[in-house]
C-alpha cells in the first residue's frame, strides 16, 4: 500500500472496506486510493469518497448471518444483473449465487420473507453486472447469531 507518497506493506486475511482517516490536504482524498493484494484489486476508495464502496463481508467464526435485505441501485436507465453470492468453507471454498435479481433502469430493494442463512467463515458479496457507462450501488443487511 502506498500513503502520503512513502511506500508500505501489512499482511491482511481479508479486507472488507478502506476508508481515510486524516488527509494531507483538505478533508478528502484527492486522488483514488487503491489496496492491492498479489497485483489484484482488493479494495478501492475513488477521489472525494473517503470510503470504498463494496458490498462485501465474512461471517466471523462461532457466528452464523442472516441475510434479510439486499438493494441495488443504477445512475442510468440501463439493464442490470445482480447476484448475491457465498463462498462457504463447508461447500469446498466456491462461490455459489444465493439470490438473483435483474432490472432496467429500476432501483430494487428486496426484504427476503424467509432470510438466506449463512454459515460461520462464509464470505457474502454483492456482484453487478451492467452497461460499462453505468454506475451501480448495492447493499445487504443481515443480522449476525451467536452458533457453536
Amino acid at each position: 500500500m502506498t500513503i502520503g507518497g512513502g511506500a508500505g506493506s501489512v499482511s491482511f486475511i481479508r479486507v472488507f472496506s478502506a476508508r481515510m482517516l486524516t488527509a494531507n490536504t483538505g478533508n478528502a482524498n484527492v486522488g483514488n486510493l487503491t489496496v492491492t493484494v498479489d497485483s489484484k484489486t482488493v479494495a478501492y476508495v475513488p477521489a472525494t469518497y473517503g470510503s470504498s464502496l463494496s458490498a462485501i463481508y465474512t461471517v466471523p467464526r462461532n457466528k452464523r448471518a442472516w441475510i434479510v435485505s439486499a438493494s441495488i441501485g443504477m445512475s442510468k436507465q440501463k439493464e442490470i444483473e445482480a447476484k448475491i453470492m457465498t463462498k462457504q468453507v463447508s461447500n469446498g471454498n466456491v462461490f455459489n449465487t444465493v439470490g438473483y435479481q435483474t432490472t432496467f433502469g429500476t432501483p430494487i430493494y428486496r426484504k427476503f420473507e424467509i432470510p438466506i442463512l449463512v454459515d460461520q467463515k462464509s464470505d457474502i458479496e454483492i456482484r453487478v453486472k451492467a452497461d460499462a457507462t453505468c454506475a451501480v450501488s448495492a447493499s445487504f443487511g443481515l443480522y449476525l447469531e451467536d452458533y457453536h
